[in-house]
């Protein structure tokens, strides 16, 4: 798809939602999916199945793998070996280059939510991290006039006022939160180790349960905003199921009104993949289930410059 469509109908008047994967946490040293697993895997058990030995994730041997790792370490040790591993590094908060993906995500989101004119309605992550939150904020107390709020319980709802007496956008783990220092969290929100969606049985768990946090968020955004899915390789399970019921009520509702499957699928197509992956069946599948994908080199700062032309305001200066 070309870029200028997604320039065209990100960057215009609708809302927009932020739906981030493990890429945009790399440049902060953050794992792959897969190198998290056989790590993990590693210290669990000591040596590593043939199915974990490529580099590849897979979307049903690698939760299936994590299930197992989990129920040898316990929950507690579980969540205590994630979060080490998620920050690789405690030294300098050393700034990141423009071209990175999450420098630029940072950079909007401090222009949204300053702006009169927000069209950024959330951010959806499936990063259990707050390394986007940290650079959001990076020299400023994000606790007493947050830019960005992360969510990651029921229980929590989205905060009222932040800098400049705006809402502060609110970022949605729906797979888990556990932010680098959980006792400075403490004192705005909770650390959520126990809502880590990591292991298989977790994930089908969050998927079952019709009302659940993550199944209620994702069907918002679907339904009220344009997605733009960056970082992702979109082989996650929930993500896939949850195209498919959006899919399903779209063609449903055509047929009660009436309307042929070509006016079903222009309404249906409206998100977007940033990747560097070439076409392939997946990503055949996901245009037919609404999300068009646009060929990006995240490393190569063809991501950042493309979020950055489409939803920073014009003439904004957002640094901080």
């Amino acid at each position: 798809m070309s870029r200028a469509r997604f320039l065209r109908e990100v960057g215009g008047l609708r809302a927009v939602t932020l739906v981030l994967g493990a890429g945009v946490s790399f440049d902060r040293g953050a794992p792959t999916w897969r190198a998290l697993t056989r790590e993990l895997y590693l210290k669990a058990f000591g040596e590593l199945p043939a199915a974990l030995e490529g580099d590849a994730a897979d979307a049903f041997v690698d939760p299936m793998a994590l299930e197992l790792v989990r129920d040898r370490l316990g929950e507690a040790s579980f969540a205590t070996a994630l979060r080490r591993r998620l920050y690789p590094s405690s030294g300098k908060f050393v700034r990141l280059p423009a071209s990175s993906t999450l420098a630029a995500l940072a950079e909007i989101v401090r222009a949204q939510q300053s702006s009169a004119s927000r069209r950024l309605t959330r951010i959806v992550s499936f990063n259990a991290d707050d390394h986007l939150e940290r650079e959001v904020h990076r020299g400023r107390d994000w606790l007493a006039a947050p830019i960005a709020w992360p969510i990651a319980r029921e229980s929590q709802p989205p905060r009222a006022t932040g800098r400049g007496g705006r809402a502060p956008v609110p970022v949605y783990h729906v797979h888990g939160f556990l932010p680098r220092d959980p006792e400075r969290a403490q004192r705005a929100w909770q650390d959520a180790p126990d809502t880590l969606v990591f292991a298989d049985d977790e994930y089908w768990a969050s998927m079952a349960e019709p009302l659940s946090f993550p199944n209620r968020v994702l069907a918002a955004a679907l339904h009220d905003s344009v997605c733009v899915f960056v970082g992702t390789s979109m082989r996650d399970l929930n993500v896939l199921r949850w195209l498919g019921l959006r899919q399903t009520a779209h063609v449903r509702d055509a047929r009660a009104a009436g309307r042929d499957e070509a006016s079903s699928q222009r309404a249906l197509s409206r998100h977007f993949w940033l990747t560097g992956d070439s076409p392939s069946p997946l990503s055949r599948v996901l245009e037919r289930r609404g999300v068009a994908r646009v060929e990006v080199e995240l490393r190569a700062g063809e991501a950042a410059d493309l979020l950055r032309r489409a939803l920073l305001p014009r003439g904004s200066v957002h640094d901080v």
